[in-house]
């Protein structure tokens, strides 16, 4: 009777296990976990760690500077408190992997009070999502689309020359060499200005 040969038989398990174990995850499974992912973030839920490294990098219009660092387990951020009085909302409308980067890239809106107390649009990005090689985000760039910024001078500087001369040192302090200066309290402030300037000129 022949049998096999036993040295045959462990590699054929071994192969068998690695290529199980190697299997790449489909789009369509890195695109609903992202879709997890960002639920858990729009809810503020520590779910959002599974999906993410300890450490993202966050950059702004090009990864070659600096990029700031979202840490696990942080404090909110300036920003986030910023955004939390103003009733900040993000959401896409479309999404997509990007095999060659192994990222997915989607175009983003954010919304707030901030953008409707001056006329504003939302805010559109094109955002970066890059993944290791255990699918996990470790770094996140936001570009602007420029053509359609939120912001523009026409709608901010109306405000800021109102304020110069009716409450120069207010604006001073919440727009210095026209930089926001992110927390809650001046979020609250810049809410406060903006109604006022409204009801003083009509507008």
């Amino acid at each position: 009777m022949r049998t096999q040969r036993p040295t045959l038989i462990l590699i054929l398990l071994v192969l068998s296990f690695t290529l199980g174990c190697n299997k790449a995850k489909s789009e369509a499974d890195i695109l609903n976990a992202f879709k997890d992912y960002f639920e858990a973030v729009k809810t503020k839920s520590d779910a959002q760690w599974n999906y993410t490294v300890d450490t993202v990098k966050v950059w702004f219009e090009k990864a070659d500077m600096v990029p700031s660092l979202k840490y696990k387990g942080e404090k909110m951020s300036k920003w986030g408190e910023w955004d939390k009085v103003m009733n900040s909302k993000s959401y896409y409308d479309s999404i997509w992997y990007n095999k060659r980067l192994h990222a997915v890239q989607g175009y983003f809106f954010e919304d707030n009070d901030f953008y409707d107390l001056i006329g504003a649009s939302p805010n559109k990005t094109l955002r970066t999502y890059s993944l290791n090689e255990e699918d996990k985000i470790t770094d996140l760039l936001y570009e602007r689309q420029r053509t359609e910024n939120a912001i523009s001078d026409a709608q901010i500087d109306p405000i800021y020359e109102w304020a110069l001369k009716n409450d120069s040192l207010e604006i001073t302090e919440l727009y210095p060499k026209k930089q926001f200066v992110p927390s809650a309290k001046n979020a609250l402030r810049w809410k406060t200005l903006i109604k006022k300037y409204k009801e003083q000129t009509g507008r």
